[in-house]
């Protein structure tokens, strides 16, 4: 049987998949990061694998912005506007991910190959 007072405690589904969008921009840096830090070590041996990380990182990401926006969803549904903003903050930190990226592709990465 479970307590009342532990099942007020214990997260929902809502809250955890709000929580898991703030950590999925941070797992995403940081696989990004390492690998980068290896790739400047041993840059033969790994020159293969970046695609995969830049991937991996990317797939980590979108999965954020999906438990972001139901966390978000789900918090204003509920009127749990602390759940909201705790799915807010993981929503504008993979969306600043996506955006940084965009402008890459669309501004700087043109502008260094030159006409």
């Amino acid at each position: 049987m479970i307590d009342p007072a532990a099942a007020a405690d214990f997260p929902t589904a809502a809250r955890r998949a709000a929580r898991l969008s703030i950590a999925a921009a941070f797992v995403s840096c940081t696989l990004t990061c390492v690998f980068s830090q290896l790739a400047s070590r041993w840059r033969d041996a790994l020159a293969n694998y970046g695609w995969l990380v830049d991937w991996s990182s990317l797939a980590i990401v979108l999965a954020g912005v999906v438990l972001g926006a139901i966390g978000l969803a789900a918090g204003f549904f509920k009127r749990s506007f602390d759940t909201a903003a705790i799915a807010a903050i993981g929503l504008v930190l993979n969306l600043g991910i996506i955006f940084v990226i965009v402008w890459y592709f669309a501004f700087i990465r043109p502008a260094a190959a030159g006409p």
